[in-house]
């Protein structure tokens, strides 16, 4: 148990914060994250309100699909930045990165550069 972080976790696994809910009250939900061709660690998540319910409750849009990258094994970390910016609501997915790409596949739809 860390009791700082307010996680359990198996002995020997590391962990950090790097990202807090905009509207703690809506939270975070189904944070996924991959390792790219180049060794990056990608981690995307919707911030906001979960994307079930919010057009029959009449909120429109509640989240944005936001992404954090790290280059050195999850030591620092660049973002957040939107991952696409849409004009609805985003849920969980693993972003997918075909063999001998340099693109991450956005499942379902579109395509973004990593770089």
């Amino acid at each position: 148990m860390d009791r700082e972080l307010g996680i359990v976790s198996a002995p020997y696994f590391e962990a950090e914060i790097i990202h807090r809910a905009r509207d703690p009250k809506r939270g975070l939900y189904e944070i996924r994250g991959t390792v790219t061709p180049k060794g990056d660690y990608l981690v995307m998540f919707p911030d906001g309100g979960h994307y079930g319910g919010a057009g029959k409750r009449g909120e429109g849009k509640v989240n944005d699909m936001l992404a954090y990258r790290s280059s050195d094994k999850g030591k620092t970390w660049e973002g957040p930045t939107v991952a696409f910016d849409i004009d609805y609501n985003q849920h969980g997915f693993i972003p997918f990165i075909p063999k001998g790409s340099d693109h991450v596949s956005l499942r379902p739809g579109g395509k973004a550069h990593y770089h």
